[in-house]
């Protein structure tokens, strides 16, 4: 898989209250492949072509390359959509991807998991051009799983407070200086203690803004 590592591509972040469906409508056209998971395929009208991931190996994902016509990439779902979705459009297509469970923060990070002789490994793929949250989708979930989902996804950000601190002692330095590079993990912090509330609408848009900026600070961590 190649890598746009170096470039100077920002990805855009936008939430849209329609359905998939009309989201597909203003974003698709002729030449579109829709990357979808086996649960939200339903949300894809008949006819556009698609690619319901099963599986993310290494094999599936050269075979979608070099089999399918497609001149953009629409991932939508979870992350193993939207992971396979980055992979297939690597050096080839403009991808969007519709994030639709904030259960980890890889809705605009350039990599992805993959799996091969049967070990899954995150490799570099490519950043989306735009990450569209369809909040109606994600609100219309069942309560529990929202609950689930979103606990999860801040506990992914928030994990990086240990990955700061394995940085601090690997340099010597102190955590402080460590989490300077990483404001976003902080920013998360603060906000859960003076502002959450429970997981409504305006959680799970700062989950996703929280997200995407972790996203770009890895990316930019890692460039510079």
């Amino acid at each position: 898989m190649g890598s746009e590592a170096g470039t100077e591509k920002t990805t855009e972040l936008r939430f849209d209250s329609r359905s998939v469906r009309e989201i597909l409508e203003s974003v698709g056209g002729p030449g579109t492949l829709v990357v979808v998971d086996g649960y939200h395929s339903r949300l894809v009208p008949a006819g556009i072509p698609r690619v319901v991931v099963t599986d993310n190996t290494r094999d599936a994902i050269r075979s979608v390359r070099e089999e399918r016509e497609f001149d953009r990439v629409i991932g939508i779902g979870t992350c193993s959509a939207l992971d396979f979705a980055k992979a297939v459009a690597t050096e080839r297509a403009p991808v969007t991807l519709l994030p639709i469970v904030l259960s980890t923060a890889c809705i605009s990070i350039d990599k992805s998991v993959i799996r091969e002789n049967g070990r899954s490994t995150a490799v570099l793929t490519v950043a989306p051009d735009r990450t569209i949250v369809p909040i109606r989708e994600i609100m219309g979930a069942p309560a529990d799983l929202r609950r689930r989902t979103g606990a999860s996804g801040f506990g992914d950000i928030l994990a990086r407070f240990g990955a700061a601190a394995d940085v601090a002692d690997r340099r010597g330095t102190s955590l402080a200086e460590v989490l300077r590079e990483m404001p976003d993990t902080t920013s998360v912090l603060e906000w859960i203690l003076s502002e959450f509330s429970g997981f409504d609408e305006a959680c799970m848009r700062a989950l996703a803004r929280f997200s995407h900026s972790a996203s770009l600070v890895t990316i930019s961590n890692r460039e510079s």
